[in-house]
């Protein structure tokens, strides 16, 4: 039997108060050729309970122990059966019901097109923000996507939820268990297989922000943050695969070397070896420091770093470290 085009994929853990709002915005959208599935990981809310309400067959319920949101995803991959696939957070929705419809006709015109990216906005104490949002629509091919994808803020963005995948570009990847920042990771491993990249400015997914949330939990937040200079540092020393972007290696170089070492005057007891040896896993060419200094898009002080960095070593690293530590201690 022909399975449906589309696969929507919505980890659920907690969400009570949000559920129902998410599911209705996918069954109210005007593409109607899809399968919702929710998985259950776990929630004490009776969150599970509102996932088994739904009487829409399209809509497939399974139920696991918690094993957090990548632990999810994955489940949810591995009963997917559309050539496309999508994924949702279960506490935010889709304010336009043309979003799949508009964007899935561009995937259907545009067969070279392994990923889409659709517009977001973000939602905090009832404030609508844009997000991820697109002037006009754009395709990115080649090398350039590597250059945006690290970028991080401009045209490709990290999330994973505001954007359709061709199944045969995500087949066999799965979010890593145990992280915060799965996406980064994810994505990481899904660069090497992407050849065309469509940024679209047609529908609206809105990221809502709530306090409790896995990525605003004050507990979390420290692990967040390693855990996306660790997906970081993975993606800097894969950066080796685009000789032509040597610049722009230097520039993700410099920047996650400063996340790192203040992380690390932060959490003097924090096992930061992994991180390390990706950071520093090749001796700064000459070449690349002068011309990462010509750049004129690179922070002067980023700059500066690079420098110290090709002069000092890990003399600097020890240096910078040192005196950042003495800096929190007079705080």
């Amino acid at each position: 039997m022909k399975g449906p085009a589309l696969s929507i994929i919505v980890p659920v853990y907690n969400v009570k108060d949000y559920l129902e709002k998410c599911v209705q915005s996918i069954l109210a959208q005007s593409f109607e050729d899809f399968e919702l599935i929710l998985v259950d990981d776990g929630s004490t809310d009776g969150s599970g309970q509102i996932c088994d309400s739904f009487s829409d067959e399209r809509i497939h319920v399974f139920h696991q122990e918690n094993g957090g949101q990548s632990s999810a995803r994955n489940n949810g991959l591995r009963h997917i059966k559309g050539q496309l696939v999508m994924f949702c957070d279960s506490d935010d929705w889709y304010e336009d019901r043309n979003t799949f419809k508009h964007n899935i006709q561009i995937l259907e015109n545009h067969p070279e097109v392994d990923v889409l990216q659709f517009p977001t906005y973000s939602m905090t104490n009832g404030v609508k923000k844009p997000h991820f949002v697109s002037d006009a629509d754009r395709v990115i091919t080649g090398d350039e996507i590597f250059k945006e994808w690290y970028r991080g803020k401009d045209t490709i963005s990290y999330e994973c939820w505001n954007k359709i995948y061709r199944r045969d570009a995500i087949e066999g990847l799965f979010f890593q268990e145990g992280k915060v920042a799965e996406d980064i990771i994810f994505h990481q491993n899904l660069l090497p297989r992407v050849k065309c990249v469509y940024i679209s400015c047609k529908g609206q997914y809105i990221y809502y922000t709530r306090q409790e949330s896995t990525t605003h939990n004050s507990k979390k937040i420290e692990k967040l943050m390693l855990d996306a200079l660790d997906g970081m540092s993975l993606f800097y020393q894969d950066a080796t695969h685009f000789p032509d972007q040597r610049i722009r290696r230097m520039y993700l170089l410099m920047r996650q070397l400063i996340v790192y070492m203040e992380l690390k005057a932060k959490y003097p007891n924090q096992d930061f070896s992994d991180i390390q040896s990706r950071l520093f896993c090749y001796r700064l060419k000459l070449s690349d420091v002068i011309g990462y200094s010509k750049d004129k898009d690179a922070p002067k002080r980023l700059k500066r770093h690079a420098w110290a960095l090709f002069v000092f070593g890990r003399r600097y690293e020890q240096l910078y470290i040192s005196l950042l530590r003495l800096m929190l201690r007079m705080r």
